[in-house]
């Protein structure tokens, strides 16, 4: 798609559209506000009853922006329709080969450009799991079925957190959009293949990719308690740092999530054991097993103060970088 398409994608004729919601305005004076929005947006294809958009108006319009106005949200939906049926016409051009291909690739080219429309219109606390309802209202592959706003906000509360840390929230706007658009990417990928080929879902393709599979690498750190115990000279603490963040980062991949649970154990034991297998037989005084048992009390330790169990990894990098390094600088020094 040229470049010229694209910004054409996300232009909206506003004077064109206010001047029809006037016309609305003027056709129905005796309504209240949200009754006129509603009309308007009937009026411009979208939606398909009164009481759903009323639904979606009355709860999202509590989560506006001091400045901004239901038709501010009524012209994000309209530019929102308007991208659906560009994004269309490319995707049916466009052949792909996976599912996880074609995902990442209209979610860069169309809905991450977007979401630079969407935020501003609402409070920065707003959810995470409100803004994948909204791209799920909004982008509504299904224009014949209804939208039923509570039970889809349920849903997304458990797969879409927000997530804050020392008071910064983490930028997590790609997960979101995932999480709110993959149904309907999938079901226009599906759409688009031969009838006698079966394609996995997105679900599928999560599960067979399970986090399970992955093992942590520390051979920065094996090495550099070689080093140690052969050149009896401390490490480095930028070599130090460097290793242990290789080690995180062989495990932890960018954007993805991750529950504690799932990896604490695979932590511990590989972490010891890499540096079990650093040591020379003459400092081999301690055991795999009582190095484990130490980094398991750590460990914990640093649950106990975990306010959210679901993480991004860079977030967990971050998180448990320190707590390690600290853990072999005090091990070094018992050497």
């Amino acid at each position: 798609m040229e470049e010229i398409r694209f910004n054409k994608l996300y232009n909206l004729d506003k004077e064109r559209l206010y001047a029809n919601f006037e016309r609305i305005q003027n056709l129905h004076n005796n309504l209240d506000s949200t009754e006129i929005i509603t009309n308007f947006l009937l009026n411009q294809s979208i939606g398909i009853s009164t009481s759903e958009i009323s639904d979606i108006l009355n709860y999202y319009q509590k989560k506006l922006s001091k400045n901004k106005t239901l038709l501010d949200f009524a012209f994000e939906w309209i530019r929102a329709y308007k991208i659906r049926l560009e994004y269309k016409k490319y995707f049916n051009l466009n052949s792909y080969g996976a599912f996880t291909v074609a995902l990442d690739d209209t979610i860069f080219l169309f809905f991450l450009k977007y979401d630079k429309y969407l935020r501003p219109l609402f409070e920065e606390d707003m959810e995470e799991y409100e803004f994948a309802t909204l791209y799920q209202i909004f982008f509504n592959s299904k224009q014949s079925n209804p939208i039923n706003l509570i039970p889809l906000l349920k849903k997304n509360k458990d797969s879409v957190p927000t997530i804050i840390i020392n008071g910064e929230r983490i930028n997590t706007k790609i997960h979101t959009i995932r999480e709110g658009l993959s149904g309907m990417i999938k079901d226009d990928f599906n759409e688009g293949l031969p009838t006698d080929v079966k394609i996995i879902s997105y679900e599928q393709e999560e599960e067979n990719d399970t986090i399970s599979e992955i093992e942590f690498n520390g051979t920065m750190i094996e090495r550099l308690i070689k080093f140690y115990c052969f050149q009896k000279r401390n490490i480095d603490e930028k070599e130090l740092t460097l290793a242990i963040t290789q080690f995180l980062s062989s495990y932890f991949q960018f954007g993805a999530f991750y529950n504690f649970n799932e990896f604490k154990n695979k932590l511990i034991l590989s972490f010891a054991d890499y540096i079990f297998s650093g040591l020379t037989d003459d400092y081999k005084n301690y055991s795999v097993i009582s190095l484990q048992n130490e980094l398991t009390y750590v460990i914990e330790e640093f649950e106990k103060r975990l306010k959210h169990e679901r993480l991004k990894g860079k977030a967990w990098i971050e998180d448990l970088k320190p707590i390690l390094r600290k853990f072999i600088d005090k091990f070094i020094d018992r050497l």
